[in-house]
Protein backbone atom coordinates (compact mmCIF):
# COMPACT_ATOMS: atom_id res chain seq x y z
CA UNK A 1 0.00 0.00 0.00
CA UNK A 2 1.43 3.39 -1.15
CA UNK A 3 2.44 5.49 1.85
CA UNK A 4 -0.05 8.84 2.23
CA UNK A 5 1.66 11.86 0.61
CA UNK A 6 2.38 15.07 2.78
CA UNK A 7 0.10 17.41 2.96
CA UNK A 8 1.79 21.27 4.06
CA UNK A 9 -0.54 23.51 5.53
CA UNK A 10 -0.01 27.17 4.80
CA UNK A 11 -2.07 30.39 5.39
CA UNK A 12 -4.96 30.69 2.94
CA UNK A 13 -2.95 33.92 1.35
CA UNK A 14 -1.44 33.31 -1.75
CA UNK A 15 1.53 35.56 -1.36
CA UNK A 16 2.30 33.57 1.93
CA UNK A 17 1.93 30.08 -0.37
CA UNK A 18 4.04 31.53 -2.83
CA UNK A 19 6.80 33.31 -0.34
CA UNK A 20 6.45 29.60 1.79
CA UNK A 21 7.04 27.82 -1.44
CA UNK A 22 10.32 29.93 -1.52
CA UNK A 23 11.58 28.86 1.69
CA UNK A 24 11.07 25.60 0.96
CA UNK A 25 13.61 25.26 -1.81
CA UNK A 26 10.95 24.61 -4.18
CA UNK A 27 11.44 27.43 -6.87
CA UNK A 28 13.83 27.76 -10.06
CA UNK A 29 14.43 31.27 -8.61
CA UNK A 30 10.84 32.22 -10.25
CA UNK A 31 7.68 32.34 -8.51
CA UNK A 32 5.64 28.93 -8.92
CA UNK A 33 1.77 28.35 -8.44
CA UNK A 34 1.32 26.83 -4.69
CA UNK A 35 0.81 23.24 -5.40
CA UNK A 36 -3.18 22.95 -4.24
CA UNK A 37 -4.64 19.33 -3.78
CA UNK A 38 -7.19 19.85 -6.23
CA UNK A 39 -4.80 21.59 -8.95
CA UNK A 40 -2.60 18.19 -8.29
CA UNK A 41 -5.38 15.56 -8.74
CA UNK A 42 -6.97 17.49 -11.84
CA UNK A 43 -2.97 16.86 -13.06
CA UNK A 44 -3.47 13.33 -12.21
CA UNK A 45 -6.46 12.73 -14.10
CA UNK A 46 -4.66 13.46 -16.90
CA UNK A 47 -2.40 10.35 -16.67
CA UNK A 48 -4.41 6.99 -15.38
CA UNK A 49 -2.18 5.07 -13.90
CA UNK A 50 -1.77 5.45 -10.37
CA UNK A 51 0.16 8.16 -8.40
CA UNK A 52 2.84 6.13 -7.48
CA UNK A 53 3.70 4.73 -10.40
CA UNK A 54 7.33 5.23 -11.00
CA UNK A 55 7.84 7.02 -14.84
CA UNK A 56 11.58 7.65 -14.24
CA UNK A 57 14.98 7.38 -12.41
CA UNK A 58 18.15 8.58 -12.13
CA UNK A 59 21.13 6.80 -13.13
CA UNK A 60 23.48 8.25 -10.93
CA UNK A 61 21.78 8.67 -7.65
CA UNK A 62 18.53 6.08 -8.01
CA UNK A 63 15.93 8.81 -7.21
CA UNK A 64 12.56 8.15 -8.59
CA UNK A 65 10.09 10.41 -10.46
CA UNK A 66 6.47 8.96 -9.72
CA UNK A 67 3.17 10.31 -11.29
CA UNK A 68 2.41 12.02 -8.27
CA UNK A 69 5.63 13.97 -8.01
CA UNK A 70 5.48 14.96 -11.85
CA UNK A 71 2.33 15.74 -11.64
CA UNK A 72 3.01 18.31 -8.11
CA UNK A 73 5.99 20.35 -10.40
CA UNK A 74 3.88 20.82 -13.35
CA UNK A 75 0.88 22.50 -11.22
CA UNK A 76 4.20 24.99 -10.08
CA UNK A 77 5.24 25.44 -13.24
CA UNK A 78 2.28 27.10 -14.69
CA UNK A 79 0.85 23.54 -16.51
CA UNK A 80 -2.51 23.07 -17.69
CA UNK A 81 -3.61 19.89 -17.11
CA UNK A 82 -3.74 18.91 -20.73
CA UNK A 83 0.13 19.29 -20.98
CA UNK A 84 0.86 16.79 -18.70
CA UNK A 85 0.90 13.54 -20.62
CA UNK A 86 3.91 15.76 -22.40
CA UNK A 87 5.64 16.08 -19.29
CA UNK A 88 5.57 12.24 -18.69
CA UNK A 89 6.32 11.58 -22.27
CA UNK A 90 9.25 13.59 -21.65
CA UNK A 91 10.96 11.77 -18.65
CA UNK A 92 10.40 8.28 -19.97
CA UNK A 93 12.20 9.53 -23.31
CA UNK A 94 14.95 10.76 -21.06
CA UNK A 95 15.31 6.98 -19.74
CA UNK A 96 15.86 5.85 -23.18
CA UNK A 97 19.14 4.94 -24.83
CA UNK A 98 21.26 6.84 -26.29
CA UNK A 99 20.16 9.43 -24.02
CA UNK A 100 22.64 10.54 -21.55
CA UNK A 101 20.56 11.50 -18.79
CA UNK A 102 23.13 12.07 -15.98
CA UNK A 103 25.73 13.77 -18.03
CA UNK A 104 22.74 16.06 -19.69
CA UNK A 105 21.94 17.34 -16.28
CA UNK A 106 25.15 17.38 -14.56
CA UNK A 107 27.99 18.00 -16.59
CA UNK A 108 30.06 21.33 -16.77
CA UNK A 109 29.20 21.90 -20.25
CA UNK A 110 25.88 22.86 -19.23
CA UNK A 111 23.34 21.21 -21.56
CA UNK A 112 19.39 21.19 -20.85
CA UNK A 113 17.26 18.87 -22.10
CA UNK A 114 15.55 20.15 -25.18
CA UNK A 115 11.79 18.85 -25.75
CA UNK A 116 10.49 19.06 -29.26
CA UNK A 117 6.93 18.25 -29.80
CA UNK A 118 5.49 16.66 -32.54
CA UNK A 119 2.12 15.26 -33.64
CA UNK A 120 -1.36 16.24 -33.37
CA UNK A 121 -1.41 17.59 -29.83
CA UNK A 122 0.85 20.44 -30.93
CA UNK A 123 -2.38 22.20 -32.07
CA UNK A 124 -4.63 20.52 -29.37
CA UNK A 125 -2.82 22.44 -26.61
CA UNK A 126 -1.74 25.37 -28.26
CA UNK A 127 1.76 25.36 -28.54
CA UNK A 128 3.83 27.39 -30.26
CA UNK A 129 5.40 26.08 -33.66
CA UNK A 130 6.16 29.27 -35.05
CA UNK A 131 7.64 33.04 -34.35
CA UNK A 132 9.80 33.42 -31.51
CA UNK A 133 9.31 29.51 -30.60
CA UNK A 134 12.12 29.53 -28.37
CA UNK A 135 11.18 32.94 -26.94
CA UNK A 136 8.61 34.07 -24.60
CA UNK A 137 4.60 34.23 -24.79
CA UNK A 138 3.23 30.89 -25.17
CA UNK A 139 2.04 29.33 -21.77
CA UNK A 140 2.23 25.74 -23.03
CA UNK A 141 5.60 25.83 -24.75
CA UNK A 142 6.98 27.68 -21.07
CA UNK A 143 5.56 25.69 -18.77
CA UNK A 144 6.22 22.30 -19.96
CA UNK A 145 9.48 23.28 -20.65
CA UNK A 146 9.77 24.82 -16.94
CA UNK A 147 7.74 21.55 -15.47
CA UNK A 148 10.97 19.50 -16.99
CA UNK A 149 13.68 21.72 -14.78
CA UNK A 150 11.58 22.26 -11.61
CA UNK A 151 11.37 18.11 -11.66
CA UNK A 152 15.06 17.71 -11.97
CA UNK A 153 15.74 20.21 -9.32
CA UNK A 154 13.29 19.05 -7.26
CA UNK A 155 12.77 15.22 -7.57
CA UNK A 156 16.43 14.58 -8.77
CA UNK A 157 18.31 17.23 -7.06
CA UNK A 158 19.99 18.16 -9.49
CA UNK A 159 20.85 21.62 -7.93
CA UNK A 160 23.28 23.90 -9.38
CA UNK A 161 26.61 23.74 -7.47
CA UNK A 162 25.60 20.73 -5.87
CA UNK A 163 24.58 18.04 -8.30
CA UNK A 164 24.59 20.27 -11.33
CA UNK A 165 27.82 21.40 -12.32
CA UNK A 166 27.83 23.49 -15.23
CA UNK A 167 30.16 25.91 -15.35
CA UNK A 168 28.21 28.96 -16.93
CA UNK A 169 25.01 27.57 -17.32
CA UNK A 170 22.24 28.03 -20.28
CA UNK A 171 18.87 30.14 -20.42
CA UNK A 172 17.28 26.74 -21.75
CA UNK A 173 17.38 25.56 -18.27
CA UNK A 174 15.19 27.77 -17.04
CA UNK A 175 12.36 26.28 -19.83
CA UNK A 176 13.47 24.89 -23.18
CA UNK A 177 10.63 23.30 -25.41
CA UNK A 178 9.80 23.57 -28.58
CA UNK A 179 7.06 22.54 -31.41
CA UNK A 180 7.13 21.24 -34.98
CA UNK A 181 5.01 22.46 -36.97
CA UNK A 182 3.49 19.36 -39.33
CA UNK A 183 1.20 21.89 -42.15
CA UNK A 184 4.42 23.21 -44.54
CA UNK A 185 7.25 20.83 -43.08
CA UNK A 186 8.83 19.60 -46.21
CA UNK A 187 9.97 16.56 -44.37
CA UNK A 188 8.70 13.91 -42.29
CA UNK A 189 7.66 14.80 -38.82
CA UNK A 190 9.82 13.39 -35.51
CA UNK A 191 6.95 11.63 -34.70
CA UNK A 192 6.93 9.84 -38.38
CA UNK A 193 11.07 9.63 -38.55
CA UNK A 194 10.06 7.20 -34.67
CA UNK A 195 8.02 5.19 -37.04
CA UNK A 196 4.49 6.28 -35.84
CA UNK A 197 1.59 7.40 -38.09
CA UNK A 198 1.48 11.44 -38.29
CA UNK A 199 -2.04 11.23 -35.69
CA UNK A 200 0.56 9.91 -32.84
CA UNK A 201 1.71 12.45 -30.38
CA UNK A 202 5.71 12.44 -29.38
CA UNK A 203 8.01 13.87 -27.07
CA UNK A 204 11.81 14.40 -28.70
CA UNK A 205 14.43 14.99 -26.16
CA UNK A 206 18.11 16.39 -27.09
CA UNK A 207 20.62 17.44 -24.61
CA UNK A 208 20.92 21.03 -26.28
CA UNK A 209 23.64 23.68 -25.22
CA UNK A 210 23.52 27.27 -26.31
CA UNK A 211 22.03 28.60 -29.32
CA UNK A 212 24.09 30.21 -32.61
CA UNK A 213 21.89 32.19 -34.59
CA UNK A 214 22.55 32.06 -38.06
CA UNK A 215 21.69 34.52 -40.47
CA UNK A 216 21.19 34.31 -44.40
CA UNK A 217 19.53 37.21 -46.21
CA UNK A 218 21.38 36.89 -49.58
CA UNK A 219 21.20 32.79 -50.31
CA UNK A 220 17.91 31.36 -52.25
CA UNK A 221 18.80 28.25 -53.09
CA UNK A 222 18.91 25.17 -50.54
CA UNK A 223 22.41 24.64 -51.09
CA UNK A 224 23.42 28.29 -50.20
CA UNK A 225 21.63 28.11 -47.17
CA UNK A 226 23.04 24.43 -45.77
CA UNK A 227 26.52 25.84 -46.89
CA UNK A 228 25.87 29.09 -44.45
CA UNK A 229 24.79 26.63 -41.92
CA UNK A 230 27.46 23.97 -42.34
CA UNK A 231 30.67 26.90 -41.87
CA UNK A 232 28.51 27.62 -38.52
CA UNK A 233 28.35 24.17 -37.26
CA UNK A 234 31.85 23.22 -38.25
CA UNK A 235 33.01 26.15 -36.66
CA UNK A 236 31.15 25.00 -33.21
CA UNK A 237 32.81 21.91 -33.57
CA UNK A 238 36.32 22.79 -33.65
CA UNK A 239 35.94 24.11 -30.08
CA UNK A 240 35.15 19.98 -29.07
CA UNK A 241 36.99 17.27 -29.04
CA UNK A 242 34.21 14.79 -28.29
CA UNK A 243 31.14 13.59 -30.45
CA UNK A 244 28.79 16.42 -31.10
CA UNK A 245 25.56 16.71 -32.56
CA UNK A 246 23.85 19.85 -34.03
CA UNK A 247 20.09 20.66 -34.21
CA UNK A 248 18.81 23.35 -37.03
CA UNK A 249 15.85 24.92 -36.86
CA UNK A 250 14.86 26.47 -40.44
CA UNK A 251 12.77 29.48 -40.58
CA UNK A 252 10.28 29.93 -43.71
CA UNK A 253 12.38 31.49 -46.04
CA UNK A 254 14.65 28.51 -45.67
CA UNK A 255 12.02 25.70 -45.65
CA UNK A 256 10.30 27.74 -48.81
CA UNK A 257 13.92 27.00 -51.11
CA UNK A 258 14.46 23.87 -49.24
CA UNK A 259 11.11 22.48 -50.44
CA UNK A 260 11.35 24.01 -53.79
CA UNK A 261 14.16 21.18 -54.30
CA UNK A 262 12.76 18.11 -53.84
CA UNK A 263 16.19 16.38 -53.96
CA UNK A 264 17.99 17.94 -50.79
CA UNK A 265 14.54 18.28 -49.10
CA UNK A 266 14.88 14.43 -48.84
CA UNK A 267 18.18 13.97 -48.17
CA UNK A 268 18.87 17.15 -45.50
CA UNK A 269 18.15 15.62 -42.42
CA UNK A 270 19.60 12.33 -42.63
CA UNK A 271 22.60 12.73 -44.56
CA UNK A 272 25.85 15.62 -43.22
CA UNK A 273 25.67 18.54 -45.59
CA UNK A 274 29.46 18.38 -47.14
CA UNK A 275 30.32 21.78 -45.29
CA UNK A 276 30.17 20.06 -42.63
CA UNK A 277 33.18 18.27 -42.95
CA UNK A 278 35.63 21.23 -44.29
CA UNK A 279 37.38 20.67 -41.45
CA UNK A 280 38.16 16.82 -41.37
CA UNK A 281 41.97 17.20 -41.93
CA UNK A 282 42.76 18.96 -38.51
CA UNK A 283 41.33 16.27 -36.76
CA UNK A 284 41.75 12.50 -36.07
CA UNK A 285 39.14 10.12 -38.15
CA UNK A 286 37.86 8.74 -35.69
CA UNK A 287 36.71 12.03 -34.14
CA UNK A 288 36.52 13.77 -37.47
CA UNK A 289 33.75 11.08 -38.76
CA UNK A 290 31.39 11.34 -36.28
CA UNK A 291 31.28 14.54 -36.11
CA UNK A 292 30.94 15.42 -39.60
CA UNK A 293 28.21 12.80 -39.96
CA UNK A 294 25.62 13.55 -37.07
CA UNK A 295 24.64 17.21 -38.75
CA UNK A 296 20.81 16.94 -38.05
CA UNK A 297 18.33 19.16 -39.59
CA UNK A 298 14.28 20.08 -38.05
CA UNK A 299 12.47 22.15 -39.85
CA UNK A 300 10.07 24.52 -38.01
CA UNK A 301 8.59 26.65 -40.47
CA UNK A 302 6.63 30.05 -39.82
CA UNK A 303 4.96 30.59 -42.47
CA UNK A 304 3.24 28.25 -45.21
Amino acid sequence: MAEPKPVHEVPDDVLDAIDYCYAQGWTDGLPVVPPEQSRVAAMLAMEGRPAETIIAAHPATGLELTVHAAAVNAVMAGCLPEYFPVVVAAFEAMQQEPFNFHGSTASTGGSAPLLIVSGPIVDEIGMNAGVNLFGPGNRANATIGRAVRLILLNVFRMVPGIADKSTQGNPGKYSFCIAERADVNPWPGLNEEAGLPREISTVTVFAGAGFCNVENHGGDTPEAILDCIADVASAWVKLLWYWHRSMCRSWPAQAGAKRRSRNTCSSAPSAPWPGCAVWVNTYPANIASKVATTFIVVCNPTTS
